[in-house]
């Protein structure tokens, strides 16, 4: 389809070196500010010069799964398992339609949301914290509870997996994104089916090896121990944690003790690749920086409150800007800073409305749900929850406890299955990532379209980034005006195999010379969907330079909720017909047509690209109107 080709490109070249450059700062050793203006020493142009840096292409992904284990997530564990399917399939064995092509190196990793009651980083002290009668209640005994380490091993040797929901197809193998043993039924004339387990139950289907079986903390294709057909049923597997863990769940510290501690000792955080933290929970956050402070208010006190305690103090919890601080300084560990910022990716399947407006407003991208917490519910606001009494769970009579209304309940008849309580805290860190955020809700029966949301997100990130304001451009030329200059330490700028950098500009500090090379300009169509997929390919690996060009289309995500008719034929947004697949606009979208394609796009070639990993800094100089 040529409204994919462009994205296409970029994953197609994700291994080779597809640059694109965004408007965020690279590290200068030595340097703490950076220009942001000046004069063309040759033209004697004024120009605004602005700091760069290039978005990441990575190697691999490295996932890790945060799953409640408290007593209400029985059920949702079982969803999870067949949902991972999903997931793990798109990324290494993905369906015909699929527009990225399969990745080789994916790891996976669980841990759990029991961090017992200890904070800020602090074992639970129960005689000097002051949490009532000193001793923790059940489940949280374990001063620093599963502490973020990882799950190795199978709570069962079994697992439950729904037949009949997990996409299948493909030639040679259509069985391939099933579970061994099942087989691709009712295969459509686009070649996508379903697995079906034989004789049509998919209960107690015996597992592959679990990491903890072959030596291993977690699961991966390079080892060997699991083939690209076993690695999603093995993950499947691990989703079964038990639901024993501590009631005042620290989901998103848990994720960040784990990134530090197992994330960094096995080696399961490497260099090159994208952190993806991905939380499954019914319950909010209560990840604790201040304990005793939490413990000494009256919500705690009162064992009939102790529900609403993280909702109503949260300032004794650790805020969504000091949790992705966490992520990005675990990352940091194993990438240098400038890397690590852009190389996380958060998503949630938690407790937000997930019927009606509610499910526009409160599933999605960060960038996509900024009203969500002004979503208003029942009694309160999804950043305001009401809170409502009644008799606690298992009990037929005696005094009420205080609950926050839910953010969403399912049924099955008059049998609540699913019911969550807001999930404030995550739709908050959602909202810091923007793009590289993710909220779904937990409520849902079918989360299949989630997984494939973050599947696309994971494949996406690995060779994309996007500016956020156009650029000047010359029509007669077909190049931007700027310039992109990369800055090299020495007098001259390095070598080529091929090609050859325009203006050298060498600075006048013979202490710590550096040179100014600029990058050649090279001509393409403003248009990018006009540009065919074989052209883009021969100058990304015939030529050395840079290009510019803008999406300018009604059927890419941004563009069909941002108000304005982009293709010129007096339809904005949902009314375009070319919207009618985005997510935004139909709730049983297909988002395969609804590509996350760049507005304005300023790209590297792979030779540019090699180049510039040796640079102390890349800037982009535009001429002042």
């Amino acid at each position: 389809m040529k409204r994919l080709h462009l994205l296409c490109w970029c994953a197609l070249f994700a291994n080779a070196g597809c640059m694109l450059i965004t408007g965020e700062f690279k590290n200068v050793p030595g340097d703490d500010t950076m220009d942001t203006g000046g004069t063309d020493s040759d033209s004697g142009v004024a120009v605004d010069t602005e700091p760069l840096a290039i978005d990441q292409d990575f190697d691999g992904v490295d996932i890790l799964v945060v799953v409640d284990n408290s007593s209400s997530m029985s059920h949702e564990q079982e969803i999870l398992s067949t949902s991972l399917f999903t997931l793990i399939n798109s990324l290494v064995n993905p369906l015909p339609a699929w527009p990225y092509p399969p990745m080789d190196d994916v790891r996976i990793a669980f841990t759990t949301s029991d961090m017992g009651l200890q904070w800020g980083g602090n074992a639970f002290d129960p005689d000097n914290d002051g949490w009532p009668g000193g001793a923790a209640p059940e489940g949280c005994t374990d001063p620093r509870g599963n502490n973020g380490s990882f799950i190795t091993d199978y709570t069962n040797a079994t697992v439950d997996l729904q037949s009949g929901v997990i996409a299948c197809g493909g030639d040679p193998d259509p069985d391939i994104q099933c579970p061994t043993g099942w087989t691709c039924e009712n295969i459509n004339g686009e070649g996508i089916g379903v697995c079906e387990a034989p004789g049509g139950d998919g209960d107690q289907q015996s597992c592959p090896d679990s990491p903890e079986s072959v030596g291993r903390t977690y699961l991966d294709l390079d080892s060997g121990n699991w083939s690209s057909a076993d690695l999603a049923f093995a993950t499947a597997c691990m989703t079964n944690v038990g639901t024993t863990g501590c009631m005042f769940e620290q989901q998103l510290v848990a994720a960040a003790r784990g990134l530090n501690g197992d994330g960094i000792d096995t080696g399961f955080m490497r260099e090159n690749s994208l952190m993806v933290v991905l939380v499954v929970s019914d319950e909010e956050d209560c990840s604790m920086e201040d304990g005793p402070s939490l413990f000494a208010s009256e919500e705690v006190q009162d064992q009939y409150k102790r529900n609403i305690a993280c909702g109503m103090n949260q300032q004794f919890l650790y805020s969504a800007a000091e949790i992705k601080q966490m992520y990005a300084d675990a990352k940091a560990r194993v990438s240098d800073a400038g890397k690590a910022a852009g190389a996380v990716l958060f998503a949630a399947i938690v407790g937000v409305p997930y019927e009606g407006d509610g499910a526009t407003a409160c599933q999605g991208k960060g960038s996509e749900i900024a009203d969500c917490l002004d979503f208003e519910l029942e009694e309160g606001t999804m950043g305001d929850p009401g809170t409502v009494t009644r008799l606690p769970p298992n009990t037929t009579s005696g005094p009420e406890a205080a609950y926050f209304e839910y953010a969403c309940e399912r049924f099955d008849g008059d049998t609540p299955i699913t019911q969550a309580y807001p999930g404030t805290r995550y739709v908050a860190l959602a909202q810091e990532y923007r793009s590289l955020g993710y909220v779904y809700s937990i409520c849902n029966p079918d989360w299949t379209k989630a997984m494939e949301d973050i599947a696309r997100m994971i494949a996406s990130s690995r060779s994309s980034g996007c500016r956020a304001e156009p650029l000047a451009f010359d029509a007669a030329a077909q190049t931007s005006f700027c310039d992109v200059v990369m800055t090299f330490s020495g007098a001259e700028c390095p070598s080529l195999e091929r090609g050859e950098w325009g203006v050298m500009r060498p600075s006048a500090d013979k202490d710590d010379p550096r040179v100014d090379c600029t990058l050649p300009r090279i001509p393409l169509s403003l248009a990018c969907w006009n540009t065919s997929l074989d052209e883009l390919t021969d100058i990304q690996q015939s030529r050395f330079g840079w290009f510019y060009c803008e999406n300018r289309m009604e059927n890419f995500a941004d563009a069909c909720s941002d108000g304005a008719d982009n293709d010129g034929d007096g339809d904005v947004d949902c009314d375009d017909s070319e919207c009618s697949a985005c997510g935004n606009c139909a709730e049983d979208a297909d988002p395969l047509l609804c590509p996350d394609l760049c507005r304005y796009e300023t790209t590297l070639t792979q030779s540019a690209r090699s180049i510039a990993e040796s640079a102390l800094a890349i800037t982009l100089h535009c001429p002042v109107e």
